[in-house]
This record gives C-alpha cells, structure tokens and sequence, in this order.
C-alpha cells in the first residue's frame, strides 16, 4: 500500500497551516468599506504654451509634477487629470492597485494550496495492483 508515514502527514500538516495562515491575513485585507477608484496614479512633469517659458526651451524643465489617473473609460485608455481638492480620488487609485496587488497573492498562495494537496493525494496513488 502506498501511505504516507507519520513524518510524512505532518509536514503536509504544517505546509498547509503556513498557506492557510497566510490566505487568511490576505484575504483579510480585502474587506473593508473604503471606496476605491479603478485606475492606475501616476505623476506626471508638462509643457505649457508659453514660449517664454522655461519648460518651452527644452531638457528637463517641466511643470508638475501634476496627479493623473490612467483609467479606461467607455473602453477607451484615459488619463484623469486631478485637481489638488481631489488627492482623495488618487488615494483611492493607491488603494486599488494595493488591493488588485493582494488580490494576486490570494490567487498564488490558492495555486501553492492546491499543489500541495495534489501532492499529497499523488504519494498516496498506488500505480500497480499489488500481490498480497
């Protein structure tokens, strides 16, 4: 028969509990009532109309940096321009990426779990029919 040892079962044992510990903080982190703004923050430098100006001459010298949000509106890419009273919608953006982020890690440690229990499940498949 194809079991698994003592040792064996209780490292699969403590493997799982570190996953699952883990899965718990992550999934954790997810519920909460802030509001989120989909889209991507970003800071960017510009160039104003004023030939006189600094920026128009070329290099480096740029206005900004200026917050925007690169989000898709009506299936288009965009760019939202925000203004200095409306730094909570780039927070927001923040926030989302942070959350898209532990979203992700959710899904790897989920894979690492189910490689683990096929692994468990696989030691113990018996391959041949075997004489008792």
């Amino acid at each position: 028969m194809n079991q698994l040892s003592n040792q064996q079962i209780s490292t699969y044992r403590q493997k799982l509990r570190v996953l699952l510990e883990s899965l718990e903080k992550k999934v954790s982190k997810a519920f909460y009532s802030d509001a989120l703004f989909q889209g991507t923050p970003i800071e960017v430098f510009r160039k104003c109309g004023n030939q006189n100006c600094k920026c128009a001459q070329g290099g480096d010298q740029r206005h900004g940096p200026y917050k925007v949000i690169q989000t898709k509106i009506d299936g288009r890419q965009k760019q939202v321009s925000l203004k200095g009273s409306e730094e909570k919608y780039f927070k927001m953006a923040q926030y989302y990426q942070w959350q898209i982020s532990n979203y992700r890690e959710v899904k790897m440690v989920l894979s690492q779990i189910d490689e683990l229990m096929a692994s468990a499940i696989d030691a113990r498949i018996i391959r041949e029919k075997q004489n008792d």
